[in-house]
C-alpha cells in the first residue's frame, strides 16, 4: 500500500528483491535486550579496529583481496598507499567516493591567582620577543580546566582515527580510481569501491540481521564471502587465474619452511592467520586475508600439511575447522556472553587452548599466571582471588587490543614503582611493529607447548582413572582402559620430569624480572635464554614421546 497525493494504491511488485528491499525499510526494531548485547558487541569491535596493528593487517589484507576480485588492474600495495596519500589529502576523487557512500565512516607569589600568575606569564613571553598573536597562540594550546583536557584529548583521537580512515579507505579510493582509468562511468567506480565491503547490506533475513548486531565481525565476514562468490560466478576464469597464483604462493613458501623447526613451532592459528618469511634469524609476518587467504592458502598448506606427514588426521580436521569457523565468524554465541562462556569452560576458541593450563590447575587460582601475564591482573588476582590468566582473558575479551594497551599502561605504572629496571622491549612487543615484525627472540609461545601439556593432561587423566578404577574393584574396566590407551603411560615420567624442569625455568625467569640490579637488556638477554631452554625442554619432550600417541 502507497499513498500518492493522498489516495492509497495497491502495487503489485513481481521482482522478489526489489519487494524485500522496499519492505526493508519498514522493518520492526529489535528488542531492547538485542541492543544491550549489541553494545557489547560494539565494544569489542571498536576496542580491535582502533588499535594500530588492526589497522595495518587489515589495510594489507584488504589490499590483496582487492587484488584478487578487482577487474580493472589494481595493484595490490602500491595502488593501496596511492589511496592513503589521496585518502589524507581528501582530493577530488576521494570527495567522490565520501559523497557517493563508497567510505568507510569518525612562581610561589601568585601561585594561588590565576589571573596574576596568566599575566606573568604574557609578561615573560614579551621578553621572549612573541608578538601578541603568537602569544595568544600559544595560550590557546594550555590546557585551562576538564572540559579543555577533554577537547584536547578528543582532538587527538580525531587525528588517530583520520589515519585509521585513510588505511580503511585507501583501497576502495584504489579501486574507485582504477575504474575511472578503465573508462567506467564515476557512478559504476562508486559502486564498485562501495562493493568491496558493503555494510549497510543486512539481508532480509531477521535471524541474519540479529547475528550481525550481536556477532562481531559477522557482517564483514557475510559481505566478504558474498562478494568472493558473486566475482566467482561472474568472473570465474580471473578469479581462479588469481587464486592459483596465491595458493602456488603460499605451497613455495611451505616447502621453504618445511624443515625449519622455528616455523613448526609456530602456534596453529598463527601458521593458518599469517604467511612467515625468515630472513636469516629475522622472522617477518604477512596477514593471509580472510576469506581468499583461507580457501587458497590455508586449506591447500593444511593439505599438503597432512599429506607430508607433517599433521595427523586429527590436526588436519581441528585446523580446518577452526580456520573455517574463525575466519567466516561462524561461533554463534553472542558477544556479551562469550568471554564468560569461555573462561568457564577454560577455554580459548581463537588459540584452540585452555586458558588455565594443566600446569596451572595444580595451583591456586590467584597464582595461575606466566611472564607474560599483566602485572595489573596479577594483583587484581591476588584481590579477587581469581586466576590472573582468566581475568586477562575477560578484559581481552571485551574490550579487544585497545584493553591490552590499557592493561599494558598499567603494567608500566607498576614497574615504575617497583625498584630496579624492566626488561627492554623485544620487536613482537612494539606496537605495529609486531604486526609484520616479530624479530629474533624465542617464542613466547608454541606449538609443542600446546601439544605438551595435551599430552600431560590426557597422561594424568589415564592414570587417575585407571587408580580410581582399581580403588573400586573395576579391575576388569581398568585392564581393558590400559590395553586400549595405556601405551601413553610409558611417557608419564618423562612429560612430569620436563614439567618440573620447565617450572624451574619459569621461577628463573619470575627472579630475573624482580632483580633491583640489573639493566634492562641483561634482563632481556637473560629472560630470553631463559625462554629458548624452555622451548628446547619441551621440543624435546614432545618428539621423544609423540610416539606413544601413535
Amino acid at each position: 500500500m502507497v499513498k500518492l497525493e493522498g489516495e492509497d494504491y495497491m502495487i503489485r511488485v513481481e521482482d522478489p528483491d526489489l519487494y524485500r528491499a522496499m519492505t526493508f525499510f519498514d522493518r520492526k526494531p529489535v528488542s531492547a535486550m538485542v541492543n544491550v548485547a549489541a553494545k557489547a558487541k560494539r565494544l569489542l569491535t571498536a576496542g580491535v579496529t582502533a588499535s594500530p596493528e588492526f589497522m595495518l593487517r587489515n589495510f594489507l589484507r584488504d589490499s590483496l583481496s582487492s587484488w584478487a576480485i578487482s577487474k580493472d588492474g589494481f595493484r595490490p600495495v602500491i595502488d593501496s598507499i596511492k589511496g592513503v596519500k589521496k585518502t589524507l589529502a581528501m582530493d577530488g576523487s576521494t570527495i567522490d567516493v565520501m559523497f557517493s557512500g563508497a567510505s568507510f565512516l569518525g612562581g610561589y607569589v601568585n601561585g594561588n591567582d590565576p589571573e596574576a600568575m596568566a599575566d606573568t606569564v604574557r609578561k615573560s613571553l614579551r621578553r621572549k620577543g612573541m608578538t601578541p598573536e603568537q602569544i595568544a597562540r600559544y595560550e590557546k594550546s594550555i590546557i585551562r580546566n576538564a572540559a579543555q583536557a577533554k577537547g584536547v584529548v578528543a582532538n587527538v583521537w580525531e587525528k588517530y582515527n583520520r589515519y585509521g580512515e585513510a588505511l580503511e579507505n585507501a583501497n576502495r579510493e584504489a579501486v574507485y580510481a582504477a575504474a575511472i582509468k578503465a573508462g567506467k562511468s564515476h557512478a559504476q567506480a562508486a559502486f564498485e569501491s562501495k562493493d568491496l565491503m558493503d555494510f549497510s547490506m543486512l539481508g532480509a533475513s531477521r535471524t541474519m540481521q540479529v547475528m550481525t548486531q550481536l556477532l562481531p565481525f559477522f557482517n564483514a565476514r557475510v559481505q566478504g564471502l558474498g562478494k568472493l562468490t558473486r566475482e566467482l560466478r561472474d568472473n570465474p576464469r580471473a578469479i581462479a587465474k588469481r587464486a592459483g597464483m596465491i595458493t602456488a604462493a603460499s605451497l613455495a613458501l611451505l616447502a621453504a619452511n618445511w624443515d625449519d623447526e622455528r616455523y613448526e613451532e609456530l602456534p596453529d592459528w598463527d601458521k593458518d592467520t599469517n604467511w612467515h618469511f625468515f630472513v636469516g634469524d629475522q622472522h617477518f609476518r604477512i596477514p593471509k586475508p580472510f576469506e581468499i587467504g583461507v580457501m587458497f592458502g590455508t586449506i591447500p598448506e593444511r593439505i599438503v600439511r597432512a599429506m607430508g606427514d607433517k599433521d595427523t588426521g586429527a590436526q588436519f580436521g581441528k585446523a580446518v575447522a577452526r580456520a573455517i569457523g574463525d575466519t567466516f565468524a561462524l561461533n554463534p554465541t553472542p558477544q556479551i556472553v562469550k568471554p564468560l562462556v569461555e573462561a568457564a569452560f577454560n577455554y580459548d576458541t581463537f588459540r584452540g587452548a585452555p586458558i588455565d593450563s594443566p600446569q596451572d590447575l595444580a595451583v591456586k587460582a590467584e597464582a595461575r599466571y606466566n611472564e607474560q601475564t599483566s602485572l595489573l591482573m596479577r594483583e587484581l588476582g591476588e584481590l579477587t582471588g581469581f586466576s590472573p590468566k582468566q581475568l586477562e582473558h575477560l578484559v581481552i575479551g571485551y574490550t579487544g587490543t585497545m584493553g591490552s594497551y590499557v592493561m599494558a599502561a598499567a603494567d608500566g605504572l607498576i614497574r615504575a614503582s617497583r625498584p630496579g629496571e624492566s626488561a627492554s622491549w623485544r620487536a613482537d612487543e612494539i606496537p605495529l611493529v609486531k604486526a609484520v615484525y616479530r624479530g629474533t627472540g624465542p617464542a613466547k609461545s608454541t606449538q609443542h607447548m600446546e601439544e605438551f601439556y595435551r599430552m600431560l593432561n590426557e597422561v594424568n587423566q589415564l592414570k587417575r582413572t585407571v587408580d580410581q578404577y582399581r580403588s573400586e574393584g573395576l579391575t576388569d574396566k581398568a585392564r581393558e582402559l590400559l590395553e586400549e590407551q595405556g601405551g601413553i603411560l610409558k611417557s608419564r615420567r618423562s612429560l612430569s620430569r620436563t614439567q618440573q624442569q620447565v617450572r624451574v625455568v619459569r621461577n628463573k625467569i619470575e627472579l630475573i624480572q624482580r632483580d633491583r640490579t640489573l639493566t634492562a637488556e641483561e634482563k632481556r638477554r637473560r629472560i630470553d635464554e631463559m625462554l629458548a631452554r624452555r622451548n628446547d625442554l619441551v621440543y624435546l619432550a614432545v618428539n621423544k614421546n609423540k610416539a606413544n600417541w601413535e
